[in-house]
């Protein structure tokens, strides 16, 4: 097998350890940026889907499903400590 020089195949441009990091920051950045708009757009649209739902079901004599709150648990809830 020979050995190929990739360097005189593909030109590869010199770039400084700082530099590499700052952009790998501002697109580590920006990619996140993409998805918090994303997340914020699937749940924008989860609780549209379940307001049609409810529409849908109400439209058929039918009962929405009902809005229950998340469960505390005991040791979240700040009463417990409370001597």
């Amino acid at each position: 097998m020979q050995n190929t020089d990739f360097s005189q195949i593909v030109p590869f441009p010199e770039i400084s350890h700082s530099d590499l990091t700052r952009q790998l920051s501002e697109e580590n950045l920006r990619l996140h940026q993409i998805i918090d708009e994303i997340t914020n757009r699937l749940a924008i649209q989860q609780e549209l889907i379940q307001q049609l739902k409810d529409e849908i079901a109400i439209l058929k004599g039918q009962k929405p499903k009902p809005k229950i709150p998340p469960s505390v648990s005991l040791f979240q809830n700040p009463l417990f400590f409370r001597i």
